[in-house]
């Protein structure tokens, strides 16, 4: 989940990295799970200027990131989670977890 802009033909052509970035001159926007996000074996990634989880993320047999920034590049291969790059800060970035983050 983003706040931020994701091409959609790369995207839909199965592209293996994905630029993240502000909608026109957006800066802020926050990602905010309070529930239940659960990906069997594949990856969740929350990303945006802010991120906040007080719930519950699950990634069975993946991987779980959150990452706050202006503008960030998701690597995939074969489908899964490779890296998250932040490549330009954001003022007010902020990771704040008070819930569960689980990958196993």
């Amino acid at each position: 989940s983003t706040t931020r802009d994701i091409p959609t033909a790369a995207f839909m052509a199965g592209c293996q990295s994905l630029a993240l970035t502000p909608v026109g001159n957006a800066s802020g926007g926050v990602v905010s799970n309070d529930g239940t996000i659960r990906a069997i074996q594949g990856y969740v990634v929350l990303q945006g200027a802010q991120v906040r989880n007080s719930g519950v993320i699950q990634a069975d047999g993946g991987q779980v990131a959150l990452a706050a920034g202006d503008r960030a590049t998701v690597a995939l291969s074969n489908g899964q989670l490779i890296s998250v790059q932040l490549d330009a800060a954001a003022a007010d970035a902020l990771v704040p977890s008070s819930g569960v983050i689980q990958a196993r």
